[in-house]
């Protein structure tokens, strides 16, 4: 092998590494060497540069990324409760245009945990394709919204299964009620249903779906938290959030 094919060689295998390292200035920088190179001889300039870049995509540093993925894992694996909240953040941003790749694997991993028909080394091949890179997984649980969904998600209920409840004419987020209740007074009068603050409500669920709006938690009115109601009188249940939800006084009853 000629000395140009070494350096050739070398300068590719540098290029697998740094993508490897995720150092992708690197790797640009490297096929630019690879192809000027391929025509002619590097500068005095560029051979220094280039053996900068060959030490920062050693051996070594493959090593050590190596070992801090697999100290990566070891922590997702052992730490329950940070892959309880990862997975109600994760829910929180498939309903948004941010971080679905960590939210999807996060997803992906806490389906694999409930897979009964797999060995345990069919499921270790399986987590090793969704492993949520810990960077990318640290920003998406360690943020404004995500604290604002998490601390919603951990507090007490503040209504249990079986309580009535009204839901205040200042709501937030949206009330999906179909064609028989009316969240304006227009429709109500048009197609002559009742509005929604006009029914009594029992609460049948909590929890009912994962959290997906990143509302300020309020002591008092509670958080995102979500609740399925059944209007009294009517066949349909609804989801409706926690601080949506107020008592029932006697004279609402229906």
């Amino acid at each position: 092998m000629t000395a140009k094919q070494q350096q050739l060689a070398l300068i590719q295998k540098t290029i697998e590494a740094a993508e490897k390292l995720g150092n992708k200035r690197d790797a640009y920088t490297l096929n630019s060497f690879l192809r000027h190179r391929q025509k002619r001889k590097l500068t005095y300039r560029q051979e220094d540069f280039l053996k900068k870049l060959i030490e920062r995509n050693d051996e070594a540093a493959l090593k050590a990324l190596a070992d801090k993925n697999a100290e990566w894992e070891r922590e997702w694996r052992t730490n329950d409760e940070l892959r309880a909240k990862a997975e109600v953040i994760a829910n929180y941003y498939l309903t948004t245009a941010y971080y679905n790749s960590p939210a999807r694997r996060v997803i992906q991993w806490r389906k694999i945990e409930s897979f009964t028909a797999h060995s345990e080394e069919e499921k270790n091949e399986l987590y090793a394709t969704c492993l949520p890179p810990e960077r990318q997984l640290m920003s998406m649980v360690n943020n404004k919204y995500a604290n604002k969904v998490w601390q919603s998600h951990i507090a007490e209920p503040k209504w249990k299964v079986g309580d009535m409840v009204a839901i205040r004419k200042t709501y937030k987020g949206t009330l999906g009620f179909g064609d028989n209740i009316a969240t304006r007074h227009y429709v109500a009068r048009v197609r002559g249903v009742p509005m929604y603050d006009e029914l009594s409500y029992m609460v049948i669920a909590v929890d009912s779906k994962p959290i997906d709006e990143a509302l300020k938690y309020n002591e008092k009115t509670g958080g995102c938290r979500y609740y399925k109601l059944l209007p009294i009188g009517h066949p349909t249940p609804v989801d409706v959030m926690e601080c949506n939800l107020k008592k029932l006084l006697k004279k609402q009853v229906s």
